[in-house]
Order: C-alpha cells, then structure tokens, then sequence
C-alpha cells in the first residue's frame, strides 16, 4: 500500500492490546495499511509512531488509557466524540466494584483513499453495563459522526450477551432477560446492517480465554476480500482481527 492511497486494496486491523499487556512492544506486530487500537497506555507509545492519533478509551485504577488509529494514507480530518464526559464510572455493581470508568470517547479519522475519503470510528464500548446501554453508546456515537460513503467502524463492542448467560450477568451488569438462542452479536450485526453496514465474519474468538467474540470490524462501501484472526495474543488479553478490501 502506498502512501498516497493509489493502490487497489487496503488491510485494516483492529486489536485491543491490553492495558496490563506483558509485552507492549508486540505492538508492532500489527501490520496494516490502517491499525486500530484500544487500551493503548504509556508503555505502547514509545513502540509507535508519531503519525497514532488517539482518544482517551477508559479509566481503570485512577489509569487513563486510550484509543488508537495509525495509517500512512494522508489525514482528511480528526473527530474525537465525547460519550462519558463527566467521567462517571460504571453504574453496575460489577463497574462500581472495578471502578472502571468507561466508554470515554470514540476517534472518527477520514482519510484519502484513492483520491476519495474513507471514515475510520474506532470505539471501545462498555463492559460492565448492559447491552441496551452499549447500544446507547453506539447510536450516539454514530448520530454525532458526519461518515463518508466508504466508511469503517472497529474496535471491542464487548458484544458478550447471549441467552444462556444474562441470568448470571443480570446481577453484575443490569442485564435483562434474552430469549434462548440470544446472541448480542447477531444482534449488533443486524443493527448495523440497517444502516448500510457488513460484519467481517470469523470463527476464531477474540477473546480466547472465555472464548468470546468482542471485536469486530464493520464495513460499507468497500468489498472485502479476506480477513484473518490472529492465533497468538502477543501479550494482550485479546487477538487482533485483519481484514482486506477493495474499493
């Protein structure tokens, strides 16, 4: 991919590499011509170039992490969308108890693509509410956002709600009753595919230790070609999910 964006494919990656990460310099294993990161903390930074656009992502003990978008494709504009400016933690007894605060803002990049623009949104929604309150996050977000026709939204949805486990969640997150067979990520699918939007679909769980799927990259206007699931955390909690399109 050059810089200049002539090319006729892209790959775009998303990883959240873990504030806690043992190995922060595996950073720079996520080749892509647009890397999307969550979770990004000091010890990411110095492994990155100046060209990471961030956003503030979450607060985890008094800690201030954040999101991140590195390209090469020349910069059109940089949106960062404030979704919990009061900082308030996590209303949950699960956020109460970890203190987290969380969902602090989402990072819209438009770049030059080819000779037209492409919108980036990188979010983090949140954990330790309900999937009605991260569909929240995400409708505000979207209806503060101006997106190009070619247009890419990334990141961790935490999208983990399903209908056999909202009883034990219920208790910790506010989770309400789902029907059997229930899959919070179908469900974000299907509300996305409402606003012109594809799912890049995987089998490999993101989040292998409780072999979850969290993170997703949805796409419109473009076609995709092929995606890949990283085996390996590489010192996160999470694997990176790469995609590869055409315009």
């Amino acid at each position: 991919m050059s810089a200049s964006g002539n090319t006729a494919e892209l790959t775009i990656a998303t990883w959240n590499v873990y504030n806690r990460s043992t190995a922060p310099w595996k950073i720079n294993s996520c080749n892509a011509d647009i890397a999307a990161f969550q979770e990004l903390t000091g010890a990411h930074f110095p492994y990155l170039s100046a060209d990471v656009k961030t956003a503030e992502d979450f607060i985890e003990k008094g800690q201030v992490t954040y999101l991140g978008l590195l390209s090469k494709l020349p910069l059109l504009s940089c949106q960062r969308i404030a979704l919990n400016p009061g900082r308030r933690v996590s209303p949950s007894f699960l956020g109460r108890r970890m203190r987290w605060v969380e969902c602090l803002e989402a990072l819209h990049l438009a770049y030059d693509w080819g000779g037209a623009p492409l919108s980036v949104v990188n979010l983090h929604l949140s954990c330790a509410v309900s999937m009605e309150q991260r569909r929240d996050e995400l409708d505000r977000l979207l209806a503060a956002v101006d997106l190009a026709p070619r247009a890419v939204v990334l990141g961790d949805f935490n999208s983990f709600e399903t209908g056999l486990i909202w009883p034990l969640l219920g208790p910790l997150t506010g989770a309400r009753p789902k029907r059997i067979g229930f899959r919070e990520v179908d469900d974000l699918s299907a509300h996305l595919c409402k606003q012109g939007f594809d799912r890049i679909q995987f089998q490999r769980p993101t989040l292998p230790r409780l072999k979850l799927t969290l993170d997703h990259i949805f796409y419109r206007g473009l076609t995709a070609l092929s995606h890949e699931v990283a085996r390996d955390t590489l010192g996160s909690d999470h694997r990176s999910l790469t995609a590869r399109f055409t315009g």
